[in-house]
């Protein structure tokens, strides 16, 4: 499994090693927060090159390596996470096939879609990370595999967008932009820890692409249940133009300083609607949701600060 130490690859490991499989993570340095029986092979995403020899006595494949969670401020930056999510999935996904690799997971995003897309809908990617992920599809359809198109995720080791506003929430208490009315798709990272191990030990799955949705909440929904996970009151309701002004000038003011801007496309993102569907894969799989989004918040943000 490459990409293991991620917020989606613990989760991986821990189901796979509750189902009684071997694990190997394949990842540039041997993880410390696995226990010994998890094995560890070098690798690392961006290399032009595969060995043989990190498939041997493999019979699964599941790709999670690659750069996300940054937007690139330059044409070399997007090459590079073009290299790594596109042309390094390629290689990984021969590689396995080369090696006589049974069965393989790649995860990818509903980023592939582009806005005002959603399930059923013909990707059409409108960022370089969407791009990229797409490029990175193809090969692992070509090999037999199952492509996973993850919503937003949430979970241990998070480092993303929900990450990002639990925390502001937490610090200040968080508002809600407008009305809150727009609806996002996520997923908990052990739930869809528990949907591969499923895909792995049911050889039926087609291959095909799948999105993967747990929860869609309204924009208030999410972040009154954040402030709930967090101990905050509910959030207040703020007219949206101001903060998006605000975030294009502090944009304007980080692009002065050679940053990356930021804060108007998360403004936008917060208000943005995103709701996909995961039944199709839900039904294949016989899986249902254990935990209410309250239950997954908690134990994601719930602990101290």
């Amino acid at each position: 499994m490459t990409g293991a130490s991620g917020c989606v690859g613990r989760a991986v490991v821990r189901a796979l090693l509750a189902a009684g499989h071997d694990v190997v993570a394949a990842q540039r340095t041997r993880p410390s927060i696995f226990p010994a029986a998890v094995g560890w092979r070098a690798f690392d995403a961006g290399t032009p090159a595969v060995a043989a020899s990190l498939f041997e006595g493999v019979d699964a494949l599941v790709h999670l390596a690659a750069t996300a969670h940054v937007v690139p401020r330059s044409s070399s930056e997007v090459d590079r996470m073009v290299e790594v999510n596109g042309s390094g999935s390629r290689r990984v996904a021969d590689a396995a096939a080369r090696a006589g690799v049974r069965r393989m997971v790649y995860a990818s995003s509903v980023a592939v879609y582009g806005s005002g897309r959603t399930t059923g809908d013909a990707p059409c990617p409108d960022t370089p990370y969407g791009r990229s992920k797409l490029l990175g599809e193809r090969p692992f359809l070509d090999a037999g595999g199952v492509i996973l198109r993850l919503s937003l995720i949430f979970g241990d080791g998070d480092r993303g967008n929900l990450a990002v506003l639990a925390k502001q929430v937490r610090a200040w208490g968080g508002v809600v932009l407008g009305d809150g009315s727009n609806r996002k798709s996520m997923a908990y990272a052990p739930h869809v820890g528990e949907r591969i191990e499923r895909i792995l030990a049911t050889p039926s799955i087609p291959e095909a692409a799948f999105d993967l949705v747990d929860y869609s909440p309204t924009q208030r929904e999410l972040l009154d249940s954040i402030a709930r996970a967090v101990g905050r009151p509910p959030p207040h309701r703020v007219p949206l133009r101001p903060f998006q002004a605000a975030g294009t000038l502090i944009d304007a003011a980080t692009r002065a300083l050679g940053r990356s801007p930021r804060w108007r496309r998360r403004v936008d993102k917060l208000v943005e609607e995103t709701t996909f569907s995961g039944a199709a894969l839900d039904r294949l799989l016989s899986y249902e949701v254990p935990r209410t989004l309250d239950r997954a918040l908690h134990e994601t943000f719930g602990g101290a600060a």
